[in-house]
């Protein structure tokens, strides 16, 4: 007997199944973080990146085996310093874009990266907009 699959109502939800460690160079690594999984996407394109709404600019595209599971990892350089990255995989020193700062970048999985006419985040700007 079968039990039914509860549709998944938030991102949060979503995330669940990913976190379980993936192998690499298996047949599902290579399925899920492979290159398809990052066909949507171009170098030099504005992007929104999920969870927290980050916008920045693609500036990376391509496999890192030495991260999390291996795969296809996007690198993004964030409009404001809340990555964890200057570019660099900080397991291997190998640096794979240049970001101005060490919390201006990040690396994502394509799934959670959107391309789009996303304006940049300028914090003066939202700070004047705050009523005093």
């Amino acid at each position: 007997l079968r039990t039914p699959r509860v549709p998944r109502t938030s991102f949060e939800d979503s995330t669940a199944s990913s976190r379980a460690k993936i192998i690499p160079d298996t047949p599902y690594a290579k399925l899920k973080y492979g290159q398809g999984s990052v066909k949507h996407l171009s170098l030099h394109s504005r992007c929104q990146v999920q969870p927290g709404s980050r916008r920045g600019k693609i500036a990376y595209i391509g496999a890192i085996d030495e991260l999390g599971g291996g795969g296809h990892w996007v690198g993004v350089i964030l409009d404001e310093p809340l990555g964890k990255t200057d570019g660099t995989v900080q397991s291997s020193g190998i640096r794979y874009f240049e970001a101005p700062g060490s919390h201006r970048g990040g690396f994502f999985r394509g799934k959670n990266v959107e391309m789009g006419d996303f304006p940049c985040i300028d914090v003066i700007d939202e700070l004047e907009g705050v009523d005093e």
